[in-house]
């Protein structure tokens, strides 16, 4: 073997041009498939980093069967006391976890101005469940998970970096979380970015801290309808996911009767990581599934390109090759030989091909969604690219070599030797390689086509108007919660700020709303449309949902195409009503006037809501969605 690795690296070093056009044709072959590859490894394929992943469930709600309205994903949370029931009595798992994300207002001392973090509460188990052991300090004690318990922390290994400087004394210091002091009692590691792959909490509470952070009168823990909890559960050794999901079924079923008036239509589902990551964003998953396509036939085109190159060259290695025969060689052995040089030139690309999938990383990593909360893509040069650049490398070899090296084999000796080839031999060996030219051309030109319609989707959806104005808009941010205002504070303060806000110099008009469009936190809600037949088992539809002034439609020049705007009489003890779009109409009560209409919020049993306007259809969570 380490003579046929010698002699390989001899012959690739005799024939430098060759080398050079193959090497770098695979390399830009494999450095696109390893970028891209990065990119889904960080949005679909990462494991978590947790101890045995492979065995830890996403439990939730199954929305797939019915009407989710829009981008909102397959997947539903639970609430707690769904939690604690589940908890309670499943057999098939080892254990279940619950977490939430909360964002608050938070400081390293009373004297400091708190800053907007994002913060993890989970359950007293999500630790030891999840066998993720602090890097300082400890887990939370049992005192600490009870209400009323000491308000401790564990503060996410990043957080602890930047904002005390790595300090392994921060142990039994304070950080103030929403007005109360909370105490450090450990850091979790550096692997552990917390339960979802794109958001990077800055630190772990009890759960039972909710209510505390919420300053709320009621209970979190207590609202069955509160449906804001993410599910995790370990299989037990021996049990499989379809004995969990029939027993979570089963369970859930039993709380579906137990609990009729709480809107619980749907199913339980529990999946692996990544079926729940393409089931919670399946436009995603569609996208890198046409990316790795696409990347993918780049590839073959390289090692088509290179098969011709080998073709060529197997040519002028015909007398070698028939010398070495006649010299009692076995073809066995030169088979060896040629796949010795095939598997060098193959390492040889993937190795420049890291270069070009480095860059093509780094670019990736650039890329910042717009908002406050740390949400983040994070592809990596890991050692998991690093295994699919081998393995496709591999693969590549096999593909680009296998016809030549069999062709080179097929060697007649006496022809050969003569230094001669038989015509027939010839116009064989024109086919091939014609064959491969054509193959190249013709998935080159799939290529093109691809990047134009991708393109002109692009240019398209540049250009497209969204449905409402987006020059000479400014947009701030805040919630009152983080400061412990009441509700008649909150009121009284977004009243006076929007009243400011108009009277300012060159302010045309102002608005309040919960949510803007294209934000990545946008509001879904359930409801109950008057006279839909909902799908059998489905109560309600899901849709995005705003809560806006009566200023919203005029600020945002956004049309009314049927009803009125809302008013100032608009307002708490007065009748509800709702300005819905034109696909919500169209949808819901076709070729009728949905002016008077009505439907439930929530459930079949929630407060009416009449519809007293349509507003003209515009977008909600990227440029190029369809109307919904």
């Amino acid at each position: 073997m380490l003579q046929e690795i010698r002699y390989a690296f001899r012959m690739i070093a005799r024939s430098p041009g060759f080398t050079a056009i193959a090497v770098l044709s695979l390399a830009l072959g494999i450095g696109a498939n390893a970028a891209i590859f990065s990119l889904a490894d960080a949005l679909l394929f990462r494991p978590l980093p947790v101890a045995d992943p492979g065995s830890v469930m996403d439990v939730s709600l199954d929305k797939s069967g019915g009407d989710s309205g829009g981008f909102f994903g397959d997947l539903s949370g639970l609430s707690y006391p769904d939690y604690r029931d589940l908890r309670a009595n499943v057999k098939s798992l080892d254990g279940l976890v619950a977490f939430k994300y909360s964002g608050v207002g938070m400081a390293r001392s009373a004297a400091e101005t708190p800053q907007i973090r994002l913060g993890a509460l989970v359950s007293d188990n999500f630790f030891s469940v999840l066998g993720v052991r602090p890097v300082l300090g400890r887990e939370f004690a049992p005192e600490e998970n009870t209400h009323g318990g000491t308000p401790a922390v564990v503060l996410a290994y990043g957080f602890w970096q930047d904002q005390f400087s790595g300090d392994k004394t921060v142990i039994g210091k304070t950080v103030r979380i929403s007005g109360t002091d909370f105490t450090v009692v450990g850091v979790a590691p550096k692997s552990f970015f917390g339960m979802d792959q794109y958001v990077r909490p800055s630190f772990y509470v009890p759960m039972q801290m909710a209510q505390r952070l919420g300053g709320t009168p009621k209970d979190p823990l207590e609202d069955r309808n509160d449906y804001s909890l993410s599910l995790e559960g370990r299989l037990k050794k021996g049990a499989s996911q379809k004995q969990a999901q029939a027993e979570m079924a089963t369970l859930w079923k039993g709380l579906q009767q137990q609990y009729p008036a709480d809107g619980r239509s749907r199913g339980m589902a529990v999946r692996t990581q990544i079926q729940a990551r393409v089931a919670q964003d399946s436009v995603d998953a569609i996208l890198l599934t046409m990316l790795m396509v696409l990347v993918g036939l780049v590839l073959l085109i390289a090692c088509a390109n290179v098969a011709n190159l080998l073709l060529g060259r197997a040519r002028g290695r015909t007398r070698e090759m028939a010398v070495r025969i006649a010299l009692g060689v076995t073809r066995t052995k030169l088979l060896r030989q040629l796949f010795a040089e095939n598997i060098l030139l193959s390492l040889l690309g993937a190795l420049l091909g890291l270069g070009f999938a480095y860059g093509g990383i780094r670019f990736l990593q650039t890329i910042r969604i717009p908002t406050d909360l740390p949400i983040m893509i994070d592809p990596q040069l890991d050692q998991r690219v690093l295994v699919f650049s081998l393995l496709a490398a591999l693969a590549s070899a096999l593909v680009f070599g296998l016809a030549p090296a069999f062709h080179s084999l097929k060697t007649d000796l006496v022809s050969a030797l003569k230094n001669a080839e038989t015509g027939m031999t010839g116009r064989r060996r024109s086919l091939g390689r014609n064959t491969l030219v054509i193959a190249q051309i013709a998935l080159s030109m799939v290529l093109l086509v691809a990047a134009g319609m991708l393109l002109d989707g692009f240019r398209k959806s540049l250009t497209a108007s969204p449905g409402f104005r987006t020059d000479h808009l400014l947009i701030t941010e805040f919630d009152t919660s983080l400061v412990r205002y009441t509700p008649e504070k909150t009121r009284a303060f977004y009243r006076d700020l929007v009243d400011r806000a108009r009277a300012l110099p060159g302010v045309r008009s102002a608005t309040l709303s919960a949510v803007v469009p294209f934000q990545p936190t946008q509001s879904p809600r359930s409801v109950v449309p008057e006279g839909y037949q909902a799908p059998k088992g489905q109560e309600s539809v899901t849709m995005m949902n705003n809560v806006v002034d009566e200023h919203y439609f005029t600020t945002m020049k956004m049309d009314l195409v049927n009803g009125r705007n809302f008013t100032a009489a608009d307002k708490a003890g007065t009748p509800r009503v709702a300005i819905v779009n034109q696909e919500f109409a169209k949808a819901y009560w076709p070729g009728q006037d949905p002016l008077g209409k009505r439907f439930r919020l929530d459930t079949e049993k929630g407060p009416y809501v009449q519809v007293v306007g349509v507003a003209r259809n515009s977008k909600y969570i990227f440029i190029s969605e369809p109307q919904q």
